[in-house]
């Protein structure tokens, strides 16, 4: 019994830190370290980042690319006898689907902090300016 209680913390010691080592390396291949992260990607990501550079850099990268099939597109083509009909997406559109989300969220959120130099108000600005707002 003594033997069995040794094997299990030992399994359940070893399951753990494989856990943690997935975990670990799964958040550290979302984060944008890789080489092959588009520009856009990773200053989306700068808390400095300068807003026209990510929207040049957005718009050259998707030039010639198709784009990620969006929600709308796909409840637009549900038929009447229940079926779909998408087009299919490869390599960039798949690959980069969430980020292309993602990005489009941040474009929509940090539009009104845009300054005139493409610069984007720090969080402390924007809370300095609701504060002004509320206190009137």
């Amino acid at each position: 019994m003594k033997q069995l209680k040794k094997l299990y913390s030992f399994f359940s010691l070893g399951t753990a830190l494989l856990l943690l080592l997935n975990t670990t390396l799964m958040a550290q291949g979302r984060a944008g370290g890789n080489e092959n992260t588009p520009n856009w990607v990773k200053i989306m990501n700068d808390p400095t980042a300068n807003y026209n550079e990510a929207i040049v850099s957005f718009e050259n990268f998707w030039k010639n690319k198709t784009i990620p099939v969006q929600e709308k597109e796909v409840f637009r083509n549900f038929r009447t006898d229940g079926s779909l009909q998408i087009r299919k997406t490869e390599g960039a559109a798949r690959e980069l689907a969430f980020e292309y989300k993602k990005f489009l969220k941040w474009k929509r959120r940090v539009s009104p902090y845009v300054l005139a130099d493409g610069s984007i108000l720090s969080a402390e600005q924007r809370l300095e300016i609701w504060r002004n707002k509320t206190n009137k």
